[in-house]
């Protein structure tokens, strides 16, 4: 083996180490880059957070705001009448069974009631003067029922018989039409 000599070392040494010098360069120009690329990206996104944030600082918080106040209101306010509901009388369960037993009498099954509400029934010039100052109320649903045909109206017959103060705005039948093919048949039914 031949050695190196000292010009080749000084040769090398200083070849290798501008070589060297060249590749820290090179990466610390491209690092430089980047971070410039990175801090530019940063600023157009501060900026950009920057006008959302006014937006909906200005806009969004207090429209937002008003909007859940007044469902807030709407609900309270429901939350009270409900609440007022409750508290008067009601003679529904006195209803609902004397609408059962009239159902068991007449040979029909009561099947639902919907639409329960209690409205009021202070129309002027009903009532006299002496009353005027009185709140009435009246209770409104609707019933359904099913069974013969004959047994429906005689239940809304008895049901008007037997609530005279009570008015039937409508008793609507319904009868099915019987398919052969019909395994299960549905019985005629009535909703008053």
């Amino acid at each position: 083996m031949r050695r190196l000599s000292k010009t080749a070392w000084t040769i090398l040494v200083g070849g290798t180490f501008i070589i060297l010098a060249a590749i820290l360069l090179m990466s610390y120009f491209q690092q430089g880059q980047e971070q410039d690329r990175l801090s530019q990206e940063l600023s157009s996104v501060q900026l950009l957070l920057a006008k959302q944030w006014d937006k909906f600082s200005s806009e969004g918080l207090p429209a937002k705001q008003s909007e859940l106040e007044s469902k807030l209101a709407s609900v309270e306010s429901q939350l009270d009448t409900a609440k007022a509901n409750l508290r008067r009388p009601i003679e529904s369960i006195g209803i609902t069974a004397t609408l059962f037993k009239l159902a068991e009498t007449s040979g029909v099954e009561i099947v639902g009631i919907s639409n329960v509400a209690i409205v009021e029934a202070n129309p002027p010039g009903l009532i006299g003067e002496d009353l005027d100052e009185l709140e009435f109320f009246a209770l409104s649903f609707t019933v359904t029922a099913e069974g013969d045909v004959a047994n429906l109206v005689d239940f809304v017959f008895e049901l008007n018989q037997q609530f005279p103060t009570g008015v039937i705005q409508s008793a609507i039948i319904e009868v099915p039409a019987v398919i052969e093919e019909e395994e299960e048949i549905t019985e005629p039914s009535v909703q008053i």
